[in-house]
Parts: C-alpha cells; structure tokens; sequence
C-alpha cells in the first residue's frame, strides 16, 4: 500500500467495519471518510438550511404581509449585524491566507501585485456600477432645524 501524505494509509476493506466508515488502527483514513469529509457534508447542511430558511421567509411573507412592520426591526436589526461583519471577515480572511502561504523574498512582490491589482479592479467596478446605476438619485431630504 502507498501512504497517501498527511492522510496516512488507506487501510484495505477488512480493516475498516462493516459499513466501510468505522477504522480500526491508527492514523489511517477509511475509504467512506475519504470520500465524504466532514467539512463537505458540513457546507451542504448550511446550505440546505438557508434555502430552506430563504423560501420559508418569502412564504410566509406572501401569505401574510400585514405582519411584515411587526418584525422590520428585527430584520433591519440582521441587517446591520451583517454589514458590520462583513468588512472585518473578509479583511481577516485575506490575512490569514496571505499568513497562510508564507510568503518569502520575491513571492511577495508577486503576491503584492495581483492584491494590488485585484483592489484596483474590485475599486473600478464599485465606481462604474455606481456612475451607471447613480443610487439614490431619486431620494429626496428634507431640512430639518435643529
């Protein structure tokens, strides 16, 4: 058997149990667990709860609307939890992946171009969508005395 790096060995059917899932010994990876990781099976769980949590949600608001201003707050509430985490999660997950891929002499100049490069083009699309769409335009304020 060839040891398959940080995953160990793949042991053969008769080491593994019954269903092919439970390993006996140690460090080794079955080959139901290998197929089907953790994680993945993780990822379509939450998946399948905001789908489920999205259509619900549009459900009931189409068969009662009346109730819609009884829990604006709460959703306005959401709201704004999610716009204020989403500026530092995305700031911490590109500082862990640039921690991540330990970066050494010329690879950070490499690395610190195509940020770089990938700012100036995230940057250019905000402003392009914002001078074609122009949000706001037809909100009115009015002056208040204080």
């Amino acid at each position: 058997m060839q040891p398959i790096a940080a995953l160990g060995t793949l042991p053969t059917k008769a080491a593994c149990g019954s269903d092919g899932g439970s390993c006996t010994g140690q460090q080794t990876v079955c080959p139901k667990q290998y197929r089907n990781p953790p994680a993945m099976n993780q990822l379509f769980s939450s998946i399948r709860w905001i789908l489920l949590a999205l259509f619900l949600g549009a459900g009931l608001g189409l068969v009662f609307p009346e109730a819609a201003p009884a829990i604006s707050p709460v959703s306005k509430l959401m709201l704004q939890l999610i716009k204020a985490a989403a500026t530092p999660l995305v700031f911490f997950a590109v500082l862990e992946a640039i921690l991540r891929y330990n970066v050494a002499g010329g690879d950070f100049l490499k690395l610190f171009t195509v940020v770089l490069i990938n700012a100036i083009c995230a940057i250019s699309i905000g402003l392009l969508a914002a001078n074609i769409f122009e949000p706001g335009q037809y909100l009115t304020f009015l002056a208040v005395d204080m």
